[in-house]
This record gives structure tokens, C-alpha cells and sequence, in this order.
């Protein structure tokens, strides 16, 4: 576990090394939040409530949402292809490390710092318009914290699944952008679930990706009944038991592809 935790600690380590990268990560994720915080105050400018969501209720999720996706976005399919591209993963194959955790703990690292620097224009914007709601009492924001590491693990997984297909298409590239579009059009990135059509919701219902995010938000906002909890916390552990067990899968069957083309 310790090897894991420097995995984690160096990769955030070496994000100070990218000035540059920072300075644009911080001009855009203020920018990000500025534009959303003045769309859904516009939205509201002739209503107090939309779909029983009221303003304070939306600018706090706009910023939850910001701060959880900087934790389960994720370079690992990105760096599993890169592996396998060069083929480094070769060597992976014999290291006294377990690739998937390796992968996940540089994410976690890397996550992490982009964490830290997403509390600069999320502070920013709080003190600009004043407006952030507490979890709704203690057991929701415990609840809340549970769905949110589950999320989190969740999204790892998914990606980490995907990445592996690389061993066979070569180029991560496509995947990541449809994994990109339908997180962002399933989760919740750009438009809560609440608001949705219903044929729309319920293709959402039936994905994965709206336990890596939005549940954990409407958790904390109280927008999830009590009895309904658990069973999105349910839900999370299924996805999570199930891309564990692909992963495995996918991955015994990637070493057979390594081995004879090795061969």
C-alpha cells in the first residue's frame, strides 16, 4: 500500500512542473464556472424554481460538479494506450506491481492537485455571488461522501475497461471521445438529470455514468429520497463488482494478444 501512496504522491509532485498547464487550468476552470453561474441565473431571473431545484440549490451543484470532476476524470485509458503503443507494457507484465492499481494511484495523485487548484476559482466564484448550500443534515452528507468515493472508484474502472481495448484498436483516442460525450450528456456534467425528458432519463437510468456523479449530488442536496439511497448506493457497488469483473476478463484475454504477437 505504501509503494501506491508514492505512485500517488509523485504524480502530483510533477504537476508543478507544467507552469503553464496550471495557469491555463486555473483561467479556464474559473472561466468554466463564471459562464455557468451566469446561464443558470439568467435561467431563474423569471422563475424561482425549476423542477423544484431553486437557484442556491443550482449554483451548489454547478460547483460540486466542478470540484468531482476534476477527482473522476481520468488520463488512465490515455496512459494504458500509451503503454501499449510503445510497448512498455511489455514490462508491466513482469514489475511486482499490479498494473490497474498502479494506474489508479497516479490518477488519484493527479486528481488530487486538480483538486487543489479547483479551489481557487470555485473560492473565487462563492465569494463573488455568496452561494453555497451545507449537505442537507449529517446522514446525507456522510451518504454523500460515500457515493462520491464509490463514484469515484467507479469511474477509474470504467476507464481503466476501456483503455484496455487498445490492445486491439490501437488508438485510444476514439474512445475518449465517446467516453467524454456520454459521461458529459449522462451524468449530469453539463445539464442535472432532473431537467431531462423523460425518454432521455430513462436511457440514463439504465448507464453507469450517472452513479459516478450526479446520484452523489442529489444525495447531498436532499434531492434523493432517504429509502432511495441505498439503493443508488446498490447501484454504485453492482457497476463497480461488474467492471471489476470485465476488467479481469479483458485482461486475460489482452495477455494472450500480447503473447502471440510476441511470439
Amino acid at each position: 500500500m505504501g509503494m501506491y501512496y508514492l505512485f500517488a504522491k509523485n504524480a502530483f509532485r510533477e504537476n508543478y512542473i507544467y507552469r503553464a498547464n496550471t495557469l491555463i487550468y486555473l483561467f479556464t476552470g474559473t472561466l468554466s464556472l463564471l459562464i455557468q453561474f451566469n446561464i443558470w441565473q439568467a435561467v431563474y431571473s423569471t422563475q424561482d424554481a425549476v423542477e423544484s431545484v431553486n437557484l442556491s440549490e443550482m449554483l451548489t451543484y454547478v460547483v460540486l460538479m466542478a470540484f468531482i470532476s476534476r477527482l473522476t476524470e481520468s488520463s488512465i485509458g490515455f496512459k494504458l494506450g500509451d503503454k501499449i503503443r510503445t510497448g512498455e507494457i511489455a514490462g508491466d507484465f513482469v514489475r511486482p506491481i499490479n498494473l490497474k492499481w498502479y494506474l489508479f494511484a497516479d490518477q488519484i495523485g493527479n486528481s488530487l492537485y486538480g483538486i487543489f487548484l479547483a479551489l481557487i476559482p470555485a473560492g473565487a466564484m462563492l465569494a463573488l455571488y455568496r452561494t453555497f448550500l451545507p449537505p442537507v443534515d449529517l446522514f446525507h452528507g456522510c451518504m454523500f461522501g460515500l457515493s462520491l468515493a464509490l463514484g469515484i472508484l467507479l469511474g477509474y474502472l470504467l476507464n481503466y475497461f476501456l483503455g484496455l481495448f487498445v490492445f486491439w484498436i490501437k488508438n485510444y483516442g476514439y474512445i475518449s471521445w465517446f467516453l467524454g460525450a456520454f459521461t458529459t450528456l449522462f451524468s449530469g456534467g453539463a445539464v442535472p438529470l432532473w431537467f431531462y425528458p423523460p425518454a432521455l432519463r430513462a436511457v440514463a437510468n439504465i448507464l453507469p455514468f450517472r452513479f459516478i456523479s450526479f446520484e452523489a449530488v442529489s444525495i447531498y442536496l436532499g434531492k434523493t429520497p432517504v429509502s432511495d439511497i441505498y439503493i443508488v448506493i446498490a447501484g454504485q457497488l453492482i457497476w463497480i463488482a461488474v467492471f471489476f469483473v470485465a476488467c479481469r476478463l479483458v485482461w486475460n484475454r489482452a495477455q494472450k494478444v500480447v503473447t502471440v504477437q510476441g511470439g
